[in-house]
């Protein structure tokens, strides 16, 4: 009896050391299931790391992606990358969701996009940048659980202040949002710094223009 048990534990443990860790784009034949957010390697859970590689002339060879795996589901740092080697976006997973920051990056290596996620893919915040001189162009909070739908025609997935501003640094746009709605006063602004317009919401709805 032990003799056995012992045997399939090797077998085991032979069968387990020989599955792999670390896969290669079209090369390993892997498969993601978009419903359920899986990746899947000979029709089991991946757990490991996917590298993918630039296979057009100009480039051929150069690594292109990087993904970690636990039980199928995303975990750990996921970077992409351009031609020449440059950092394309860089997002870290735990359990299959977004975690902690997220970025983007223009091929001239200006920051471009900026995530911080507080719960998930629930609730982040949002800063996009002037591509030419790295200056903040825009921000805002994503709450995904507010939709817009017929019941809710104002409704957007938007919570918070909301902020765009113009090449100079200058406030362009100030809004706020209240559970998908928009909600007060809502201030645009010229370069110089002065007040071009001023609305009034109430529950999305535009009630007042000044």
């Amino acid at each position: 009896m032990k003799k056995t048990l012992f045997l399939t534990l090797s077998i085991l443990t032979l069968y387990a050391c020989g599955q792999k860790t670390s896969l290669i784009y079209y090369k390993d034949k892997v498969s993601w299931d978009r419903e359920t957010e899986i990746m899947s390697y000979k029709g089991t859970p991946f757990s490991g790391d996917i590298t993918g590689y630039y296979t057009n002339p100009s480039a051929k060879g150069q690594l292109k992606v990087k993904e970690n795996y636990k039980d199928g589901k995303k975990e750990g740092l996921f970077e992409k990358y351009y031609e020449d080697g440059k950092i394309r976006s860089k997002y870290t997973y735990k359990d299959g969701k977004h975690i902690g920051i997220g970025e983007v990056f223009s091929d001239n290596g200006n920051l471009l996009e900026k995530y911080t996620y507080y719960d998930g893919e629930l609730h982040y915040l949002i800063e996009k940048y002037h591509e030419y001189n790295g200056k903040l162009r825009i921000r805002y909070t994503m709450m995904e659980k507010y939709s817009r739908s017929t019941e809710h025609p104002y409704r957007a997935p938007y919570d918070g202040v909301w902020e765009e501003y113009h090449s100079n640094g200058q406030l362009s746009l100030q809004r706020t949002f209240k559970e998908g709605y928009e909600e007060g006063i809502s201030v645009s602004y010229y370069e110089n710094g002065e007040i071009f317009e001023k609305e009034t919401y109430k529950k999305g709805e535009k009630v007042r223009m000044e």
